[in-house]
C-alpha cells in the first residue's frame, strides 16, 4: 500500500511538472506571437511616419503597444507620432518609456534630450546628452545636443567645445554649423563665422543653398565691411520664399552702407509691409529720408 501510494505521488508530481513546464511553454509563446504582432504594427506606423500621416502612425503605434507594452520602438514611435501633432509632453512620457525598455540606449536618450531642448528643460537635455556620450563617446548627436543646451544657457565657449566634436565625428552637420557660425559672430569673430559657413554653403549646389545659410553669410560678410558682397548674398536669401521684415531689414541696412540708398528704401518699405511696427526699419527709414532731404536741400536751384 505504501508503495502504491509512493508510485502515485511520483505520478502526480510529474503530471504536475510537465504541466507547469506545458503552462510555462504556453505563456512564453503567446508572448512571442504578441512581440511579433506589435512588430509588424510598428513597421505599418513607421512607414506612416516617413510618409508624415502623425494620425495614422499614432493610431499604428498605439496598437502595438497594447500588443506589446514593453516594447521599446513601439513607444518611440508612438512618441513621435504624437510630437508632430503637438502633444508634446505625452509624448515626452512615452520617450521616457522608449529609453527605459531600450535599456538606455543611447540614441533613444539622445532623442529624449532633443526634446528636452525643444521645450527648454536645459537641464535635462545637457543630462541627456552627458549619459549618451558616457554610454557611447563616438555619437556626433550627442555631442551636437550637449554643444546646443550649453549655447541655449549662454556658455559659448563649452558650446563650441561640444560642437567642434561632433563635426569632427560628422563632418557634414548643417544644424551643428549654422549654430557654430551664430556664436562666432556673438564673439566678435565674423571671419571664422564666414569660414564655418562657406564650408556648409559647398555642401549644397548654388541653387540650393538654404535661406539661412545664405542669411548668416550676409551678415558675416556686413560685418567684415564687404558690403556688395553681403547685398548679393542677402537678396538671394530674401528670393528664397517668404522673407521676414529681419531679413529685409538687414538687407536694406547692407545696400545704405554700400552706397545705394534707393533699393535700401525699397526694401524696407517691404519689411514694414510685413510689419508696420518693425521698430529698426522705421529708424533706418527716417535717417535715409532725413539724408534724401538733406541733399535736396543742399542741391543749387
Amino acid at each position: 500500500m505504501t508503495r502504491l501510494k509512493s508510485r502515485f505521488l511520483v505520478m502526480a508530481t510529474l503530471v504536475g511538472w510537465f504541466s507547469t513546464l506545458s503552462g510555462c511553454s504556453f505563456l512564453r509563446q503567446a508572448k512571442n506571437d504578441e512581440m511579433a504582432m506589435a512588430r509588424q504594427v510598428s513597421l505599418r506606423g513607421e512607414q506612416a511616419l516617413r510618409q508624415g500621416h502623425w494620425l495614422e502612425a499614432e493610431q499604428l503605434y498605439n496598437r502595438a503597444i497594447q500588443h506589446a507594452s514593453s516594447d521599446h520602438r513601439a513607444h518611440r514611435g508612438y512618441a513621435e507620432a504624437l510630437w508632430n501633432q503637438r502633444a508634446y509632453d505625452t509624448a515626452i512620457n512615452h520617450m521616457e518609456k522608449a529609453l527605459k525598455f531600450s535599456g538606455e540606449d543611447p540614441k533613444v536618450m539622445v532623442r529624449l534630450g532633443e526634446m528636452y531642448l525643444e521645450k527648454g528643460y536645459l537641464p535635462q537635455s545637457k543630462h541627456c546628452a552627458e549619459r549618451a556620450i558616457a554610454t557611447d563617446h563616438m555619437l556626433a548627436r550627442a555631442w551636437a545636443l550637449k554643444g546646443k543646451a550649453l549655447f541655449r544657457a549662454g556658455e559659448l565657449n563649452a558650446a563650441l567645445a561640444g560642437f567642434h566634436r561632433a563635426v569632427s565625428l560628422q563632418n557634414q552637420f548643417p544644424s551643428v554649423q549654422l549654430e557654430m557660425a551664430q556664436i562666432y559672430r556673438m564673439q566678435q569673430r565674423p571671419r571664422r563665422a564666414l569660414a564655418t559657413l562657406d564650408v556648409l554653403s559647398r555642401t549644397y549646389g548654388k541653387q540650393d543653398i538654404p535661406q539661412e545659410v545664405l542669411y548668416l553669410q550676409g551678415l558675416a560678410l556686413k560685418d567684415i565691411g564687404r558690403y556688395e558682397e553681403s547685398v548679393e548674398q542677402l537678396a538671394q536669401a530674401a528670393n528664397q520664399g517668404q522673407p521676414d521684415a529681419k531679413l529685409l531689414f538687414e538687407l536694406s541696412e547692407s545696400q545704405w552702407l554700400a552706397g545705394n540708398p534707393a533699393n535700401a528704401r525699397l526694401s524696407l518699405l517691404e519689411a514694414l509691409s510685413h510689419r508696420p511696427d518693425h521698430h529698426p526699419s522705421r529708424q533706418l527709414l527716417a535717417r535715409i529720408e532725413d539724408n534724401r532731404q538733406a541733399l535736396t536741400a543742399n542741391m543749387p536751384r
